[in-house]
């Protein structure tokens, strides 16, 4: 999976929750799973920790690539 070039954007579904790729048109690549969404509709408790979890990582990702 890694190997191809448009199948790269999968990597996020690899147990490192980000993924960093470069593919070939020259550009870098982040891509990360969208925690917020995917708490929507869990439990209280556990929507809590996925978006708490989730805005935490993207203000990570976001100070690195800035």
């Amino acid at each position: 999976m890694l190997e191809l070039n448009d199948e790269r954007i999968m990597s996020v579904m690899m147990p490192c929750r980000i993924s960093v790729y470069l593919k070939d048109d020259g550009i870098t690549y982040v891509s990360l799973l969208n925690g917020s969404m995917m708490a929507a509709g869990q439990p209280a408790t556990i929507a809590s920790v996925m978006q708490a979890a989730s805005d935490e990582t993207f203000e990570i990702v976001t100070s690195v690539t800035s």
